[in-house]
């Protein structure tokens, strides 16, 4: 038996790299990695040798849609759904039909290598792209396990779910799920929210060696913690984040608006800060062109104090707004994310019980073996 990663983006393999190196050499030889693009593929085999590796084929000819339209409705459908929803479709423009051909041929594969393999569990990054998504077909289909990982963007924690992540996670459409867990220890929250802030303190890994880093420093000056005024606090989100294309109808421009208005009736200051990994110029001067329209406080000041001070938040679907809820802060979600129906006691199931923990995603920090074991069995 044994257990596949899918791999789509480097830092997927930097990360699932480093759960391997933390197992001992036989444990290694158990797993399997599935890698599509030539970079992770020479950087897999170069970090993870006593693991076995495979690329994922590109096949010239795969059936029409058409064709499994007619002869199989269900399965077109579900390739059909994924596919239009697919981070490669949605935010890449990549065509249908090579959308579709890509899918096939690696619905294909994998219900081969699945079986050929004797694989139990496919582990896979955040399910937003076609080859995760093809992946999954194949292993609902033989009916093997399945897990979805991101960053949880809290300290040591990762998001771990069989059916997805964020809003198409098994925690979005089942929240009850964390009320079977036990309550959390008072005293061990705190201890954690000190680290929490702590590390709240530092520059978000995403940001590190950003380009557009000055222009987004020059442009946001502005302080509103020390004005004096009540204020709205809007996060904005990277612009091409999966989660805002595929989850929201709401665009930062769309929520800048929204924001707006809200402040306004509240009336309140608005404060906007751009993401620190944003690398789009056109939509950091577009939000510098909503300031001066609007005039909102356009700033970088630390999130986790401006969350501290602000009378509320506002948000399309980012995790500032499960971080808004650990200061007990009325948090508006314009878009569907899994945190939407968390009270204060689910929060704290979810941080303390349902995330994995003892366990950075980003960086070269060592994983030990116990780490890893229970992050296979995860």
């Amino acid at each position: 038996m044994m257990n596949g990663f899918v791999i789509e983006g480097l830092g997927y393999a930097n990360f699932f790299a480093r759960i391997t190196a933390g197992l001992s050499e036989s444990e290694r030889k158990k797993i399997a990695f599935f890698v599509r693009d030539d970079e992770a593929f020479n950087f897999i085999a170069q970090r993870a040798p006593s693991c076995q590796l495979y690329r994922i084929p590109d096949r010239a000819k795969v059936p029409t849609p058409e064709d499994i339209a007619q002869n199989k409705p269900i399965l077109f459908k579900r390739i059909h759904q994924d596919i239009i929803k697919s981070f490669e479709h949605m935010m890449g423009g990549a065509e249908y039909e090579l959308c579709w051909r890509c899918y096939f041929s690696t619905l294909l594969y994998f219900s081969h290598v699945i079986k050929e393999l004797n694989i139990t569990k496919l582990i896979m990054c955040s399910g937003c792209g076609i080859y995760s998504k093809a992946a999954a077909t194949a292993s609902y289909i033989l009916q093997i396990e399945t897990r979805f990982t991101e960053l949880a963007n809290l300290p040591e924690k990762v998001f771990i779910d069989p059916q997805g992540t964020n809003a198409s996670s098994l925690l979005a459409a089942q929240p009850e799920l964390l009320d079977d867990y036990p309550d959390v220890d008072p005293v061990k929250h705190q201890r954690w929210m000190k680290k929490y802030v702590e590390e709240k303190r530092n520059v978000i890994p995403q940001a590190i060696g950003n380009p557009r880093s000055e222009l987004i420093k020059q442009i946001s000056q502005q302080t509103v913690l020390d004005s004096g005024n009540n204020f709205i606090f809007l996060p904005l989100q990277v612009s091409n984040d999966a989660q805002l294309w595929m989850y929201a109808k709401h665009k930062n421009q769309d929520a800048i608006a929204h924001a707006v208005k809200r402040a306004a009736e509240k009336d309140c200051t608005l404060a906007v800060k751009i993401h620190p990994a944003e690398m789009s110029e056109a939509e950091i001067r577009l939000v510098e062109k909503l300031r001066a329209e609007f005039g909102f406080y356009l700033t970088q000041e630390n999130t986790n104090e401006l969350i501290q001070a602000a009378e509320s938040v506002v948000t399309i679907n980012s995790t500032v707004g499960l971080e808004a809820m650990l200061y007990s802060k009325q948090v508006e979600v314009l878009g569907d994310c899994f945190y939407k129906h968390f009270d204060a006691s689910r929060l704290q199931k979810y941080i303390h019980h349902y995330l994995f923990s003892d366990v950075h995603f980003f960086g070269n920090t060592k994983i030990n073996r116990k780490t890893a074991q229970a992050f296979l069995v995860r």
